[in-house]
Protein backbone atom coordinates (compact mmCIF):
# COMPACT_ATOMS: atom_id res chain seq x y z
CA UNK A 1 0.00 0.00 0.00
CA UNK A 2 2.16 2.38 1.47
CA UNK A 3 6.08 2.72 1.74
CA UNK A 4 5.26 2.00 5.86
CA UNK A 5 2.47 -0.49 4.32
CA UNK A 6 0.45 -0.01 7.63
CA UNK A 7 1.39 4.06 8.03
CA UNK A 8 -2.11 5.54 7.14
CA UNK A 9 -0.47 8.93 6.64
CA UNK A 10 2.91 8.50 4.81
CA UNK A 11 2.93 10.16 1.66
CA UNK A 12 4.66 8.14 -0.92
CA UNK A 13 3.80 5.35 -2.31
CA UNK A 14 6.11 2.96 -3.63
CA UNK A 15 5.42 -1.05 -4.74
CA UNK A 16 2.20 -1.34 -4.22
CA UNK A 17 1.13 1.71 -6.77
CA UNK A 18 -0.23 -0.22 -9.55
CA UNK A 19 -2.45 -2.29 -7.28
CA UNK A 20 -3.65 0.52 -5.64
CA UNK A 21 -5.09 2.03 -8.82
CA UNK A 22 -6.57 -1.05 -9.55
CA UNK A 23 -7.99 -1.00 -6.32
CA UNK A 24 -9.33 2.80 -6.12
CA UNK A 25 -10.74 2.14 -9.78
CA UNK A 26 -12.92 -0.78 -8.44
CA UNK A 27 -14.05 1.10 -5.19
CA UNK A 28 -14.95 3.99 -7.30
CA UNK A 29 -17.49 1.45 -9.67
CA UNK A 30 -18.28 -0.30 -6.54
CA UNK A 31 -19.91 3.16 -5.42
CA UNK A 32 -21.37 3.65 -8.99
CA UNK A 33 -23.24 0.34 -7.90
CA UNK A 34 -20.99 -1.61 -10.92
CA UNK A 35 -20.39 -4.14 -8.90
CA UNK A 36 -19.18 -6.85 -11.97
CA UNK A 37 -16.41 -4.04 -12.82
CA UNK A 38 -15.53 -3.27 -9.17
CA UNK A 39 -14.90 -7.28 -8.52
CA UNK A 40 -12.84 -7.38 -12.00
CA UNK A 41 -10.34 -4.89 -10.83
CA UNK A 42 -10.10 -5.85 -7.25
CA UNK A 43 -9.77 -9.42 -8.07
CA UNK A 44 -6.68 -8.31 -10.84
CA UNK A 45 -5.18 -6.56 -7.83
CA UNK A 46 -4.59 -9.54 -5.62
CA UNK A 47 -2.33 -11.03 -8.76
CA UNK A 48 0.07 -8.75 -7.55
CA UNK A 49 -0.08 -7.78 -4.23
CA UNK A 50 -2.92 -10.16 -2.80
CA UNK A 51 -3.18 -8.53 0.72
CA UNK A 52 -4.44 -5.73 -1.65
CA UNK A 53 -7.15 -6.87 -3.31
CA UNK A 54 -8.21 -9.32 -0.05
CA UNK A 55 -8.70 -6.57 1.97
CA UNK A 56 -10.80 -4.54 -0.16
CA UNK A 57 -13.08 -7.54 -1.15
CA UNK A 58 -13.48 -8.11 2.60
CA UNK A 59 -14.34 -4.58 3.53
CA UNK A 60 -17.02 -4.04 0.59
CA UNK A 61 -18.37 -7.35 0.56
CA UNK A 62 -19.09 -6.53 4.14
CA UNK A 63 -20.81 -3.61 2.88
CA UNK A 64 -22.79 -5.72 1.10
CA UNK A 65 -23.99 -7.91 3.56
CA UNK A 66 -24.70 -5.57 6.23
CA UNK A 67 -26.83 -3.88 3.55
CA UNK A 68 -28.50 -7.13 2.92
CA UNK A 69 -28.92 -7.57 6.26
CA UNK A 70 -30.69 -4.15 6.85
CA UNK A 71 -33.24 -4.97 3.82
CA UNK A 72 -33.37 -7.92 2.50
CA UNK A 73 -34.47 -7.80 -1.14
CA UNK A 74 -33.33 -9.10 -4.65
CA UNK A 75 -31.19 -6.55 -5.81
CA UNK A 76 -28.95 -5.97 -2.60
CA UNK A 77 -28.73 -10.10 -2.90
CA UNK A 78 -27.90 -10.28 -6.68
CA UNK A 79 -25.15 -7.70 -5.87
CA UNK A 80 -23.43 -9.81 -3.04
CA UNK A 81 -23.65 -12.98 -5.35
CA UNK A 82 -21.98 -11.21 -8.72
CA UNK A 83 -19.82 -9.03 -6.66
CA UNK A 84 -18.41 -12.52 -4.78
CA UNK A 85 -18.57 -15.03 -7.94
CA UNK A 86 -16.87 -12.14 -9.85
CA UNK A 87 -13.92 -11.76 -7.50
CA UNK A 88 -13.36 -15.10 -6.60
CA UNK A 89 -13.28 -15.97 -10.04
CA UNK A 90 -11.07 -13.87 -11.42
CA UNK A 91 -8.75 -13.44 -8.31
CA UNK A 92 -8.59 -17.57 -7.63
CA UNK A 93 -5.62 -17.63 -10.63
CA UNK A 94 -3.58 -15.91 -7.31
CA UNK A 95 -5.35 -17.05 -4.61
CA UNK A 96 -5.56 -20.86 -4.75
CA UNK A 97 -1.79 -21.46 -4.86
CA UNK A 98 -1.57 -18.53 -2.49
CA UNK A 99 -3.71 -20.11 0.07
CA UNK A 100 -2.44 -23.85 -0.41
CA UNK A 101 0.88 -22.56 0.69
CA UNK A 102 -0.34 -20.59 3.68
CA UNK A 103 -2.86 -22.64 5.36
CA UNK A 104 -0.23 -25.64 5.93
CA UNK A 105 0.93 -26.49 9.36
CA UNK A 106 4.88 -26.29 9.02
CA UNK A 107 6.75 -27.50 12.07
CA UNK A 108 10.67 -25.88 12.63
CA UNK A 109 13.17 -27.72 10.99
CA UNK A 110 15.23 -30.45 13.00
CA UNK A 111 17.65 -28.67 15.29
CA UNK A 112 15.64 -25.39 14.71
CA UNK A 113 15.97 -23.17 18.47
CA UNK A 114 15.17 -20.00 17.32
CA UNK A 115 12.40 -18.11 18.18
CA UNK A 116 8.56 -18.76 16.57
CA UNK A 117 7.14 -17.87 13.24
CA UNK A 118 5.14 -14.91 15.02
CA UNK A 119 8.12 -13.45 16.47
CA UNK A 120 10.61 -13.66 12.98
CA UNK A 121 7.46 -12.40 10.70
CA UNK A 122 5.80 -9.76 13.36
CA UNK A 123 8.19 -8.50 16.27
CA UNK A 124 11.52 -8.97 14.03
CA UNK A 125 11.17 -7.85 10.55
CA UNK A 126 8.31 -5.76 9.94
CA UNK A 127 6.63 -5.00 13.61
CA UNK A 128 5.49 -2.08 11.86
CA UNK A 129 3.29 -3.85 9.54
CA UNK A 130 1.88 -5.96 12.09
CA UNK A 131 2.10 -4.07 15.90
CA UNK A 132 0.08 -1.35 16.76
CA UNK A 133 2.41 -0.36 19.11
CA UNK A 134 5.36 -0.37 16.57
CA UNK A 135 3.53 2.66 14.66
CA UNK A 136 5.31 6.05 14.76
CA UNK A 137 3.94 7.94 17.65
CA UNK A 138 3.56 10.62 14.75
CA UNK A 139 1.72 9.01 12.72
CA UNK A 140 -0.70 7.61 15.27
CA UNK A 141 -0.95 11.36 16.08
CA UNK A 142 -1.57 12.40 12.48
CA UNK A 143 -4.07 9.56 11.67
CA UNK A 144 -6.27 10.12 14.81
CA UNK A 145 -6.22 14.19 13.34
CA UNK A 146 -7.54 12.76 10.26
CA UNK A 147 -10.43 10.36 11.68
CA UNK A 148 -11.85 12.74 13.89
CA UNK A 149 -12.01 15.79 11.35
CA UNK A 150 -13.25 12.99 9.02
CA UNK A 151 -16.14 11.76 11.27
CA UNK A 152 -17.22 15.31 12.07
CA UNK A 153 -17.37 15.66 8.07
CA UNK A 154 -19.42 12.25 7.62
CA UNK A 155 -21.48 13.12 10.78
CA UNK A 156 -22.17 17.02 8.99
CA UNK A 157 -25.51 17.48 6.89
CA UNK A 158 -25.16 15.42 3.80
CA UNK A 159 -24.19 17.64 0.81
CA UNK A 160 -26.95 17.82 -2.02
CA UNK A 161 -23.83 16.59 -4.70
CA UNK A 162 -23.70 13.24 -2.87
CA UNK A 163 -25.87 10.65 -2.74
CA UNK A 164 -27.28 9.46 -0.03
CA UNK A 165 -26.66 5.88 -0.54
CA UNK A 166 -22.90 7.08 -0.97
CA UNK A 167 -22.52 8.82 1.91
CA UNK A 168 -23.90 6.01 4.26
CA UNK A 169 -21.68 3.39 2.80
CA UNK A 170 -18.71 6.09 3.62
CA UNK A 171 -19.95 5.92 6.73
CA UNK A 172 -20.48 2.24 7.02
CA UNK A 173 -16.96 1.63 5.49
CA UNK A 174 -15.25 3.77 8.24
CA UNK A 175 -17.14 1.99 11.09
CA UNK A 176 -16.14 -1.34 9.29
CA UNK A 177 -12.44 -0.57 8.80
CA UNK A 178 -12.40 0.70 12.88
CA UNK A 179 -13.98 -2.60 13.89
CA UNK A 180 -11.48 -4.86 11.77
CA UNK A 181 -8.26 -2.59 13.96
CA UNK A 182 -9.87 -3.48 16.87
CA UNK A 183 -10.20 -7.34 16.11
CA UNK A 184 -6.11 -6.98 14.56
CA UNK A 185 -5.13 -5.27 17.79
CA UNK A 186 -7.02 -8.15 19.70
CA UNK A 187 -5.21 -10.80 17.73
CA UNK A 188 -1.68 -9.13 17.11
CA UNK A 189 -0.95 -7.21 20.64
CA UNK A 190 -3.67 -8.91 23.16
CA UNK A 191 -3.93 -12.55 21.61
CA UNK A 192 -0.92 -13.51 18.92
CA UNK A 193 -2.25 -15.35 16.41
CA UNK A 194 -0.16 -15.85 13.27
CA UNK A 195 -2.75 -15.79 11.01
CA UNK A 196 -4.45 -12.31 11.79
CA UNK A 197 -0.82 -11.13 11.97
CA UNK A 198 -0.90 -12.40 8.34
CA UNK A 199 -3.69 -10.57 7.47
CA UNK A 200 -2.05 -7.41 7.91
CA UNK A 201 -5.28 -5.64 8.55
CA UNK A 202 -4.09 -2.23 9.67
CA UNK A 203 -3.81 -2.10 6.29
CA UNK A 204 -7.27 -1.54 5.89
CA UNK A 205 -6.20 2.01 7.37
CA UNK A 206 -5.26 3.37 3.82
CA UNK A 207 -8.50 3.31 2.70
CA UNK A 208 -10.09 5.12 5.69
CA UNK A 209 -7.54 7.69 5.51
CA UNK A 210 -8.75 7.89 1.68
CA UNK A 211 -12.47 7.88 2.84
CA UNK A 212 -11.87 10.48 5.56
CA UNK A 213 -9.74 12.76 3.55
CA UNK A 214 -12.78 12.93 1.40
CA UNK A 215 -15.24 13.49 4.05
CA UNK A 216 -13.15 16.42 5.21
CA UNK A 217 -12.36 18.31 1.56
CA UNK A 218 -16.64 17.76 1.13
CA UNK A 219 -17.43 19.23 4.47
CA UNK A 220 -15.01 22.34 4.06
CA UNK A 221 -16.47 22.55 0.54
CA UNK A 222 -19.83 22.63 1.94
CA UNK A 223 -18.73 25.65 4.08
CA UNK A 224 -17.60 27.83 0.86
CA UNK A 225 -20.32 30.61 0.01
CA UNK A 226 -22.03 29.63 -2.88
CA UNK A 227 -20.59 31.89 -5.41
CA UNK A 228 -17.28 29.85 -4.71
CA UNK A 229 -18.46 26.52 -5.26
CA UNK A 230 -18.10 27.44 -8.89
CA UNK A 231 -15.14 25.96 -8.67
CA UNK A 232 -16.43 22.36 -8.87
CA UNK A 233 -18.30 22.82 -12.38
CA UNK A 234 -15.74 24.72 -13.80
CA UNK A 235 -13.06 23.06 -12.98
CA UNK A 236 -12.92 20.13 -11.11
CA UNK A 237 -15.89 18.15 -13.42
CA UNK A 238 -14.15 19.15 -16.90
CA UNK A 239 -12.06 16.00 -17.97
CA UNK A 240 -10.60 18.06 -21.00
CA UNK A 241 -8.65 20.17 -18.18
CA UNK A 242 -8.03 17.08 -15.87
CA UNK A 243 -6.44 16.04 -19.31
CA UNK A 244 -4.54 19.42 -19.71
CA UNK A 245 -3.21 19.32 -16.02
CA UNK A 246 -1.65 15.51 -16.07
CA UNK A 247 0.06 16.42 -19.62
CA UNK A 248 1.51 19.45 -17.86
CA UNK A 249 2.50 17.50 -14.94
CA UNK A 250 4.50 14.58 -17.27
CA UNK A 251 6.15 17.60 -19.40
CA UNK A 252 7.16 19.26 -15.90
CA UNK A 253 8.27 15.74 -14.76
CA UNK A 254 10.36 15.01 -18.16
CA UNK A 255 11.68 18.52 -17.70
CA UNK A 256 13.20 17.68 -14.39
CA UNK A 257 14.68 14.19 -15.28
CA UNK A 258 16.50 15.90 -18.33
CA UNK A 259 18.03 18.90 -16.36
CA UNK A 260 18.66 16.51 -13.39
CA UNK A 261 16.61 18.77 -10.65
CA UNK A 262 16.75 17.00 -7.72
CA UNK A 263 14.78 15.42 -5.70
CA UNK A 264 13.10 14.47 -8.71
CA UNK A 265 16.51 13.26 -10.71
CA UNK A 266 17.85 11.09 -7.72
CA UNK A 267 14.57 9.65 -7.47
CA UNK A 268 14.92 7.89 -11.15
CA UNK A 269 17.37 5.93 -9.53
CA UNK A 270 18.65 3.93 -12.84
CA UNK A 271 19.51 7.52 -14.25
CA UNK A 272 20.83 9.00 -11.02
CA UNK A 273 23.62 5.91 -11.38
CA UNK A 274 24.59 6.69 -14.86
CA UNK A 275 28.74 6.39 -14.26
CA UNK A 276 28.45 5.79 -10.96
CA UNK A 277 30.69 3.53 -9.06
CA UNK A 278 27.84 1.35 -7.99
CA UNK A 279 26.81 0.89 -11.70
CA UNK A 280 30.89 -0.21 -12.16
CA UNK A 281 30.57 -2.26 -9.54
CA UNK A 282 27.41 -4.58 -10.46
CA UNK A 283 28.51 -4.27 -14.27
CA UNK A 284 31.64 -6.44 -12.89
CA UNK A 285 29.81 -8.49 -11.28
CA UNK A 286 27.51 -9.72 -14.10
CA UNK A 287 30.35 -9.82 -16.62
CA UNK A 288 33.56 -11.35 -14.24
CA UNK A 289 31.15 -14.37 -12.29
CA UNK A 290 28.90 -17.03 -13.60
CA UNK A 291 25.05 -16.54 -12.83
CA UNK A 292 24.78 -19.73 -10.43
CA UNK A 293 27.34 -18.23 -8.05
CA UNK A 294 25.85 -17.58 -4.75
CA UNK A 295 26.88 -14.09 -2.79
CA UNK A 296 27.66 -13.28 0.67
CA UNK A 297 26.23 -9.86 1.14
CA UNK A 298 25.47 -7.02 3.75
CA UNK A 299 21.93 -7.52 4.96
CA UNK A 300 20.79 -4.37 3.73
CA UNK A 301 21.75 -4.01 -0.14
CA UNK A 302 18.32 -5.74 -1.80
CA UNK A 303 18.65 -4.37 -4.90
CA UNK A 304 22.13 -6.84 -5.11
CA UNK A 305 19.61 -9.40 -6.98
CA UNK A 306 17.76 -7.54 -9.43
CA UNK A 307 21.32 -5.40 -10.51
CA UNK A 308 23.97 -8.15 -10.10
CA UNK A 309 21.29 -10.82 -11.25
CA UNK A 310 22.87 -13.14 -8.95
CA UNK A 311 21.89 -15.17 -6.03
CA UNK A 312 22.56 -14.08 -2.63
CA UNK A 313 22.68 -16.14 0.53
CA UNK A 314 20.59 -13.99 2.62
CA UNK A 315 19.06 -10.64 2.49
CA UNK A 316 16.77 -8.83 5.09
CA UNK A 317 14.19 -7.13 2.26
CA UNK A 318 13.85 -10.56 0.23
CA UNK A 319 11.52 -12.13 2.23
CA UNK A 320 10.19 -15.57 1.59
CA UNK A 321 6.77 -15.62 2.54
CA UNK A 322 6.36 -19.46 2.83
CA UNK A 323 6.73 -20.79 6.29
CA UNK A 324 9.21 -23.45 5.71
CA UNK A 325 11.60 -21.07 4.70
CA UNK A 326 10.81 -18.15 7.03
CA UNK A 327 13.26 -20.71 9.77
CA UNK A 328 15.85 -20.46 7.35
CA UNK A 329 15.98 -16.84 5.92
CA UNK A 330 16.14 -16.23 10.25
CA UNK A 331 19.10 -18.58 10.57
CA UNK A 332 20.82 -17.26 7.98
CA UNK A 333 20.09 -13.89 8.32
CA UNK A 334 21.80 -13.83 12.04
CA UNK A 335 24.46 -16.53 10.36
CA UNK A 336 26.03 -13.50 8.68
CA UNK A 337 24.88 -10.82 10.97
CA UNK A 338 25.14 -12.30 14.48
CA UNK A 339 23.01 -9.83 17.24
CA UNK A 340 20.79 -10.95 20.10
CA UNK A 341 17.49 -10.72 18.64
CA UNK A 342 15.56 -8.08 20.09
CA UNK A 343 12.30 -7.66 21.77
CA UNK A 344 10.51 -5.75 19.04
CA UNK A 345 12.45 -4.46 16.37
CA UNK A 346 13.65 -0.75 15.73
CA UNK A 347 13.37 0.69 12.00
CA UNK A 348 17.31 0.64 12.98
CA UNK A 349 17.31 -2.98 12.59
CA UNK A 350 18.73 -3.26 8.89
CA UNK A 351 21.57 -0.64 10.21
CA UNK A 352 22.07 -2.92 12.58
CA UNK A 353 22.67 -5.90 11.09
CA UNK A 354 24.77 -4.24 8.53
CA UNK A 355 27.32 -3.20 11.34
CA UNK A 356 26.92 -7.03 12.57
CA UNK A 357 28.02 -8.40 9.33
CA UNK A 358 30.79 -5.55 9.13
CA UNK A 359 32.19 -7.28 12.22
CA UNK A 360 32.89 -10.33 11.35
CA UNK A 361 36.16 -11.02 9.73
CA UNK A 362 36.23 -12.88 6.83
CA UNK A 363 37.74 -15.99 8.26
CA UNK A 364 34.46 -16.21 10.27
CA UNK A 365 32.12 -16.31 7.17
CA UNK A 366 34.08 -18.34 5.72
CA UNK A 367 34.07 -20.77 8.59
CA UNK A 368 29.85 -20.46 9.30
CA UNK A 369 29.12 -20.57 5.36
CA UNK A 370 31.80 -23.17 4.23
CA UNK A 371 29.03 -25.73 3.72
CA UNK A 372 25.92 -23.68 1.76
CA UNK A 373 29.25 -23.31 -1.27
CA UNK A 374 28.96 -19.80 -1.58
CA UNK A 375 31.27 -18.41 -4.24
CA UNK A 376 31.88 -14.51 -3.22
CA UNK A 377 31.61 -12.26 -0.22
CA UNK A 378 30.88 -9.08 -0.92
CA UNK A 379 31.64 -6.07 2.16
CA UNK A 380 30.82 -2.44 1.97
CA UNK A 381 34.39 -1.63 2.97
CA UNK A 382 37.94 -3.52 2.03
CA UNK A 383 38.82 -5.96 4.81
CA UNK A 384 42.01 -5.49 6.59
CA UNK A 385 42.90 -9.00 6.86
CA UNK A 386 42.20 -10.86 4.03
CA UNK A 387 42.74 -15.05 4.50
CA UNK A 388 45.13 -17.25 2.15
CA UNK A 389 41.84 -19.01 0.78
CA UNK A 390 40.33 -15.50 -0.31
CA UNK A 391 41.39 -13.30 -2.92
CA UNK A 392 40.49 -9.42 -3.91
CA UNK A 393 38.95 -9.40 -7.16
CA UNK A 394 37.64 -6.29 -7.50
CA UNK A 395 37.17 -2.93 -5.60
CA UNK A 396 35.76 0.59 -5.98
CA UNK A 397 33.89 3.41 -3.53
CA UNK A 398 31.16 1.28 -4.00
CA UNK A 399 32.41 -1.67 -2.42
CA UNK A 400 34.66 -5.00 -2.37
CA UNK A 401 34.33 -8.52 -3.39
CA UNK A 402 36.44 -11.60 -2.23
CA UNK A 403 36.48 -14.96 -3.83
CA UNK A 404 36.56 -18.26 -2.06
CA UNK A 405 39.15 -20.34 -3.40
CA UNK A 406 37.67 -23.82 -1.90
CA UNK A 407 34.06 -23.40 -3.20
CA UNK A 408 32.50 -24.02 -6.21
CA UNK A 409 29.81 -21.31 -5.97
CA UNK A 410 27.02 -23.99 -7.20
CA UNK A 411 23.45 -23.60 -5.16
Amino acid sequence: YTKYLTDPTIKDAENSARNNSLGLWGVAFFFEGKYQRSAVLIGLAVWMQALVGLQLALVLGLVLVVELVQNWDHPRFKALQSFSIVFLGVSSVALIPLLSSQLQNVSPPPGYDGPSLFYIIGAFRNPHHYLFHSFPVRSLIAFGSLFFLGVIGLSWRKPEAVSSQAYSRCRLLVFIIATIGIGAYIGTESIPILFIAKLQLFKTTVLAKVLLLLAVVTWIYGQFPQPFQWINSTFLAATQRHLTLVGILWVLLAGSLLLQIQPIFQKARPLARMGSSELEFYSWVRGNTSPNDIFITPPSWSGFRSQAERPVFANFKAFPYRDDLIFQWYERLLLIAPLPPPVRALPSLQSELDEAYARQSLSALQTHLSLYDAAFIVRAEAAADIPDSMTLVYRNAYGAIYQLHSTTGRP
